[in-house]
């Protein structure tokens, strides 16, 4: 009876019995008929044709807004809301509701047209900015709370606990059945029985994706596509380069991304890797470009902060004492010797035929300094060429007294020749030569007589 005067007025009052007791219902909303499908489709398709028109949609909204405005009415929604929130987390604790819920939306999740219906809807509401403004702001919060986080912990270290113990059992039924079988099995996962050829499914896709080079390919392929599709789109770049930034400002995140770079790049593969890729970047004059402008800013901002200039010049002596470090320095700028220093080399070879050599390019590191020419017969002396434009400043003038000092505590004797010196006399030159070498023969031969 109710059913035939619902279907031919649609604005009847009823009072049915339900399992909340009886209650008024109006114009066939009611969860007592909401069980037939028929009924279902009837008003979903009313509802769909009502909606389309605007004039009903805007009456329905100054409906909505002016319930909304009464606080009777707002306070009688918000204790409902509570009530079914509290009813659906108490239906969630239960393990027998949460497998059925689970076993229908993986039902429906297996229809193609319910997944479309999802994500266009989707996709309409989040082209809304201040839909995505809303979840944001939601997201937030929920994630700030201490409670929410504690939860979260939880409930992903139950999980991982889970996948443990599958691992685990898995790994021992395929070691139990290799030991047995080579070719083709039957196991049992989520799936039901499925027959894996050599090994090969998704029961042991790790042992794949390890051993088979061109599934691995594929996957970076794939995984590349995507990302350079993201990276396209500019609102999707400033908001990881945001995220980027947040994260390393904390020293946990920075001091982590150093142990696992340091472990990392001490494999010699994944560090031809690395150098392999900074070459060809930079080759391209647009890259090259770009890097030195944001090295200059970021250098600039850097070095205006006083902890951070410490740490530099604390981290480049303890790197210059490194005679290795200096070697490869020195190799990367490639010095030569000029002409002034190519004819004092000659002048000294001419005096002491190979005994003395240029090692001003780094070969030799003494103490943490290099100097420019060297002695190779035993003896301890060192020859420096000092240029007038390099070596005119105060700050240079204190390295180089700096320089002597180490040498001496080292044990060598150092002879210093200057650029004006050198051009204007050079006869005088290879007479300090010759009594530089002497005075140290008579110093330390006479004592070994």
């Amino acid at each position: 009876m109710i059913e035939k005067n619902l279907e031919n007025n649609e604005d009847v009052v009823c009072c049915i019995r339900c399992k909340r007791g009886f209650k008024k219902i109006r114009s066939f909303h009611s969860h007592y008929m909401w069980e037939n499908p028929e009924i279902r489709k009837k008003i979903s398709s009313r509802s769909t044709e009502l909606f389309k028109s605007s004039e009903f949609r805007k009456k329905r909204s100054e409906q909505v807004k002016a319930d909304w405005n009464n606080p009777e009415r707002k306070k009688n929604f918000e204790k409902g809301l509570i009530n079914g929130r509290s009813k659906l987390a108490k239906l969630r604790e239960d393990e027998n509701c949460r497998k059925e819920i689970g076993i229908k939306s993986k039902q429906n999740w297996k229809n193609l047209e319910y997944r479309k219906k999802i994500t266009d809807a989707t996709k309409l509401r989040w082209q809304n900015p201040e839909y995505r403004e809303k979840i944001s702001n939601a997201l937030k919060k929920t994630y700030t709370e201490e409670e929410y986080k504690n939860k979260i912990n939880a409930y992903n270290k139950k999980r991982r606990e889970k996948w443990k113990h599958e691992k685990e059992l898995k790994s021992k039924e395929m070691s139990e059945y290799l030991k047995h079988n080579d070719l083709a099995c039957c196991i049992k996962c989520r799936k039901g029985f499925k027959k894996i050829h050599g090994i090969r499914g998704h029961y042991s896709m790790a042992h794949v994706f390890k051993n088979n080079k061109s599934i691995i390919e594929k996957r970076k392929k794939t995984q590349s596509v995507i990302s350079k599709n993201w990276w396209k789109n500019p609102e999707y770049r400033n908001k990881m380069s945001k995220m980027s930034k947040e994260k390393w400002k904390s020293a946990e995140h920075r001091n982590k991304m150093s142990k696992i770079m340091k472990e990392a790049l001490k494999n010699p593969e994944l560090r031809k890797k690395f150098s392999e890729n900074t070459k060809k970047l930079w080759q391209n004059p647009k890259h090259k470009e770009a890097m030195r402008a944001k090295l200059k800013i970021t250098t600039t901002a850097n070095w205006q902060n006083p902890e951070f200039r410490n740490k530099a010049v604390e981290a480049t002596r303890k790197n210059w004492k490194n005679p290795e470090y200096v070697k490869r320095i020195m190799k990367g700028f490639s010095i030569k010797p000029n002409k002034c220093e190519q004819s004092l080399e000659q002048i000294l070879n001419d005096l002491y035929p190979s005994e003395w050599k240029f090692v001003g390019d780094g070969e030799v590191v003494i103490g943490g300094f290099c100097p420019d020419f060297i002695n190779c017969n035993g003896k301890k002396l060192i020859v420096e060429f000092d240029g007038d434009y390099w070596h005119s400043s105060e700050k240079v003038q204190e390295k180089d007294q700096r320089k002597l000092v180490k040498y001496k505590e080292l044990g060598f004797d150092t002879l210093v020749i200057k650029e004006n010196e050198f051009k204007n006399d050079k006869e005088g030159t290879k007479n300090r030569i010759v009594e530089f070498v002497k005075n140290y023969e008579k110093e330390h031969y006479s004592l070994l007589v």
